[in-house]
């Protein structure tokens, strides 16, 4: 049922994804959210340029510092981006539309070799 409830979330935004590829062209054009863990912050500490730590578990309380007139790009470390699917419907109920995940999450931006840069320390909640 996980799985099914999974492909069905992720086929409402299939149209709404961006590619890696896409991204690195028009980096300047978008507003970057990374969704990623702490932990995996901690770990390697790099992420997307430009990108933003946020925590997707404040989204209710924070969603109001997210623009409104620019693209958001989200990213997370799944393989199928099922994290960024989710927190982009989220963020589509408050009336955030021009929300997009990126195909392939942080490992499909690493695996071509798309510039990282350090991401800001992340303080413990």
């Amino acid at each position: 049922m996980k799985v099914w409830n999974r492909k069905r979330l992720l086929r409402r935004l299939r149209i709404a994804r961006v590619t890696p590829e896409d991204v690195a062209e028009r980096l300047s054009e978008f507003i970057i959210l990374d969704l990623r863990s702490q932990a995996e912050l901690e770990q390697e500490g790099l992420g997307l340029p430009g990108a933003i730590w946020f925590d997707r578990h404040d989204l209710a309380a924070r969603h109001l510092e997210i623009p409104r007139d620019r693209d958001i790009l989200l990213y997370c470390s799944c393989p199928n981006e099922a994290t960024s699917a989710r927190v982009a419907l989220e963020l589509q109920k408050v009336g955030i539309q021009r929300v997009r995940p990126l195909e392939g999450g942080y490992h499909g931006w690493r695996k071509l070799g798309l510039p990282v840069e350090p991401i800001a320390q992340v303080e413990r909640r």
